[in-house]
């Protein structure tokens, strides 16, 4: 795959993550707070917010352990779980970016 090819793959990939993450925000989260559900869970958990992104993560990453080790997916693809992986990672810089 020449550079081009990968940018413009990377453009995609990224403007399907941000299609996902507007949707879920709508689901998931408050208006005003964009966070709020990641800083309530935690409070239940009694763990940091940034904990919890990590948690996510790293369910995601197991998740895609078993994928790539051959378990087939009845919902969620490779490529979705990626996806997903993406999203917390971004969120959590958000997050992270925001307290300071």
């Amino acid at each position: 795959m020449d550079y081009k090819t990968e940018e413009s793959k990377a453009e995609q990939f990224f403007s399907e993550c941000i299609g996902i993450l507007t949707k879920k925000a709508h689901d998931y989260a408050n208006n005003d707070d964009c966070f709020l559900n990641f800083r309530l869970s935690s409070m239940i958990c009694k763990e940091s917010t940034e904990l919890n992104f990590l948690n996510h993560i790293a369910t995601k990453v197991v998740r895609l352990g078993e994928l790539c080790n051959g378990k087939e997916p009845k919902n969620e693809s490779i490529g979705d779980t990626l996806q997903d992986l993406s999203n917390y990672a971004c969120l959590m810089k958000l997050y992270i970016d925001n307290k300071e």
